[in-house]
């Protein structure tokens, strides 16, 4: 990241056992100032994965976890 204090997260979440992989969304300047726009990144083990370079196993268990949790969300409240 050329300017790191610039830089923009969002829909950062825990999507792995206690903590274990964490996923959102970062979007931070280039060598022109200017932002590039939003990127997923993982975060597992105490490395970064960028969308283009994560793993499969990583992707698999976040959305996994994030199903999961979804439902028992729609469970507890009473929803669909």
């Amino acid at each position: 990241m050329k300017d790191p204090w610039s830089t923009k997260f969002e829909l950062v979440h825990d999507c792995g056992d206690r903590g274990s992989v964490v996923s959102g969304r970062y979007n931070a300047k280039n060598s022109y100032g200017a932002y590039e726009g939003f990127q997923t990144f993982y975060y597992d083990q105490g490395q970064v994965y960028l969308e283009d370079e994560a793993q499969l196993p990583i992707i698999e268990k976040c959305i996994r976890q994030t199903k999961a949790k979804t439902a028992e969300i729609r469970r507890l409240s009473g929803g669909p």
